[in-house]
């Protein structure tokens, strides 16, 4: 091998801890996204239907729990 090429390999495959940190903290964005926009549309759903009790609110980001447990509990047993 030559030199261009082992350092071309070891760019291609970072090592275990830094994969993992990077893994879990792409969950994280995704998890603080999905709660964000489910508590965005649940105000928004609850400003156009007048409702003074925050329902859609509430049952979306009910729903979004759900979905990110669901979505942790598939991305860890792929691991």
């Amino acid at each position: 091998m030559t030199k261009e090429n082992s350092t071309e390999h070891q760019s291609q495959k970072p090592s275990k801890p830094q994969n993992n940190y990077l893994r879990f903290s792409g969950l994280a964005f995704q998890m603080l996204a999905t709660f964000l926009v489910a508590f965005w549309g649940g105000q928004a759903l609850d400003r156009y239907m007048s409702w003074t009790f925050p329902v859609a609110t509430i049952v979306l980001l009910f729903l979004a729990v759900v979905g990110v447990v669901i979505m942790l509990i598939k991305n860890l047993s792929d691991s």
